[in-house]
């Protein structure tokens, strides 16, 4: 094996660090947004691999500026080229190291993400991320740091260390000598290995990254400066540069029931040091990934009012259907919170079919008796579950699903036509969400027909595609099952057209 992996990272899109889902951790904990809502703002992405994520981010808040740094050239490429192709003209990707920020011409910022990074760079460079957020983070601005965390990677260290060693004079391509580094791992437990049989963690970690892309396992894995961090630790350095933690960006974790098993929610709740909670719950979990949000600033622990008035600013809606929402949270444990009281049943039914704010909500009549606050309370495990979310555009309610449409996001358009033979699962962005609205392969090329050749020669337009591209729907090599096969997935399709319009995916034509 090289000592450096000339590997991209794939691409991916991480929602915790949309500017919408940090404004809502933030209300969480009684804070402000750094901007008022709808005005522009800043992003910095420290570490932004190929930029998939702000590059789809900048496509919908055209007016705001967003900038990655990488140090690897190849991806810096990759994302500028996305760019261009998808008309996203308010991103640039830099390459550079962090340590040499100030060359960099980085502007003052309200939001800066890190995912997958903090815990992967050397000292130095930990050290020049405190200074570009000392120096460049606006006073309320907010921090998102993803990062491998202490206790759960303790049990897992000499896992990495056989790959290490295993692969350390093997010739040939480094992906061929992971695969096969794999496959040895997985023989051994399927073996007995004394050491998988005692360490049950590290045999789940390994079924994991076997079912993981490649890439990603090579760069988890050769990462030269590997350090699994405790809360701790990262909380006391984000503090030398002004920031106090806000709460998490995995939204259970701001819960104690949703976050722990019963027997450990009780001590959860009496804590009343923050940093002694998330020990606590970090050992209670055996935590391997924490998603942290720092303010710039003081963050108190608010009262449950407090919260209620910072949730006021903000419109809800749903992802999905009504008859595709859940009546049950699941919880650490095993055990599920009941959805199905009258109160959420009212809210889910109601945000299913528009997006609205808590005083909107209290004015229909199935919901004008509850307070503000029980609502909001509600609302917030509602979230949890990711069905109900915070809306970060408007969005008019669409009543019917269309009979056909356009995709107006030209981003969009260049990710379904380009990306459909390559991917299972697509990701356009839905303006009205400010994230995407995950689609399947077979359904985001039947979107894409009807976009471009209107309902009546969507199917014909379709097959043309699938010939040129070898991306057949359900695999059905011959017009006739082919076209059938797009009769089947848009029908399975309608009860979604009028969500996908709402969220902007898609416009009635």
């Amino acid at each position: 094996m090289p000592d450096k992996l000339d590997i991209l990272y794939p691409s991916g899109f991480y929602s915790y660090q949309a500017p919408i889902h940090l404004d809502y951790v933030a209300a969480l904990g009684g804070l402000p947004p750094p901007v008022p809502r709808g005005s522009p703002f800043t992003y910095l992405d420290l570490g932004c691999g190929d930029g998939f994520t702000i590059i789809l981010l900048a496509s919908v808040y055209p007016e705001s500026r967003f900038l990655g740094v990488d140090l690897n050239p190849g991806h810096v490429a990759a994302g500028t080229a996305l760019a261009a192709a998808g008309g996203v003209a308010n991103v640039r990707l830099i390459e550079g190291s962090f340590e040499a920020w100030r060359r960099l011409d980085l502007p003052r910022c309200h939001y800066i993400g890190m995912h997958g990074v903090y815990a992967w760079i050397s000292e130095a460079a930990r050290e020049a991320v405190i200074d570009i957020v000392r120096e460049r983070l606006e006073p309320g601005g907010l921090l998102y740091a993803g990062y491998n965390a202490y206790p759960g990677w303790a049990a897992v260290a000499p896992l990495r260390q056989f790959f290490l060693d295993y692969t350390r004079d093997m010739p040939g391509d480094p992906i061929e000598s992971i695969r096969a580094t794999l496959r040895h791992l997985k023989e051994l437990r399927q073996k007995g290995a004394a050491f998988f049989q005692q360490n049950p963690t590290a045999a789940g970690v390994l079924e994991e990254m076997a079912g993981k892309d490649i890439r990603y396992v090579a760069h988890e894995i050769y990462s030269p400066h590997w350090s699994p961090l405790p809360f701790s630790a990262v909380a006391a350095q984000m503090a030398r540069a002004g920031l106090a933690f806000a709460g998490s960006a995995d939204l259970q974790h701001n819960y104690a029931r949703p976050s722990v098993r019963a027997e450990f929610a009780a001590a959860l709740l009496k804590e009343t040091d923050r940093l002694r909670a998330e020990l606590h719950r970090d050992y209670a979990n055996n935590t391997f990934f924490r998603r942290d949000v720092f303010v710039k600033g003081a963050a108190p622990r608010p009262s449950a009012k407090a919260v209620a008035d910072r949730l006021a600013d903000f419109a809800f809606g749903s992802r999905v259907p009504f008859p595709e929402m859940s009546r049950a949270l699941p919880l650490p444990g095993g055990e599920a919170m009941a959805l199905d009281s009258p109160l959420f049943s009212a809210l889910q039914r109601a945000l299913a079919s528009g997006a609205a704010t808590i005083a909107a909500l209290r004015q229909r009549p199935e919901l004008a008796a509850f307070p503000s606050e029980a609502i909001a309370q509600a609302i917030q495990m509602l979230a949890i579950g990711n069905q109900i979310v915070p809306f970060a555009g408007p969005a008019a309610p669409v009543t019917e699903a269309p009979r056909d449409w356009t995709i107006p996001l030209r981003l969009n358009r260049h990710l379904l036509a380009e990306s459909v033979e390559d991917a299972a699962l697509l990701l356009p962005m839905a303006p009205a969400l400010g994230i995407p609205a995950p689609l399947l392969r077979d359904e985001a090329l039947v979107l894409l027909a009807v976009a471009e050749a209107g309902r009546e020669g969507a199917a014909g337009w379709a097959w043309d595609y699938a010939q040129r591209r070898g991306a057949w729907l359900r695999r059905k090599k011959e017009r006739a099952a082919h076209d059938a096969a797009f009769s089947e997935i848009l029908t399975s399709l309608t009860p979604r057209l009028a969500k996908l319009a709402e969220i902007g995916v898609i416009a009635p034509r």
